[in-house]
């Protein structure tokens, strides 16, 4: 598999809690879209360690950091590609605005997608 940010994929090297709560966010007030963890900007597979622990903690901050709870528009899943595991996180848009809840309902944590 061939990876490449565009509008609908995000690509994350590590998976730091806040940043992945934005870019979910992201896409539930925009469009459908893939965030791939394990694997770099430039495409390159770095794989993630420690696979199960980083897919709860993907979850514990999906129904933690995001207001509304979007659990019915986020899946996480892992995949294999040249032997190393990726965690896959698929987003479709949602009907009502999404907030990271640190922000509160503010246009701080009211995020959209632009681009890549």
């Amino acid at each position: 598999m061939i990876f490449k940010e565009d509008q609908h994929t995000e690509l994350k090297e590590n998976p730091k809690s806040g940043t992945i709560a934005n870019e979910i966010v992201a896409f539930l007030n925009t469009c459908d879209g893939k965030i791939y963890i394990g694997v770099k900007d430039d495409g390159t597979i770095v794989g993630v360690p420690n696979l199960d622990e980083v897919m709860l903690r993907i979850a514990d901050m999906i129904s933690n950091e995001i207001l509304p709870s979007p659990e019915s528009l986020v899946s996480i899943d892992s995949i294999e590609e040249d032997g190393k595991s990726i965690v896959s996180i698929s987003v479709r848009k949602g009907n009502d605005l999404f907030y990271v809840k640190k922000y509160g309902r503010s246009s701080s944590g009211c995020l959209k997608r632009v681009g890549t």
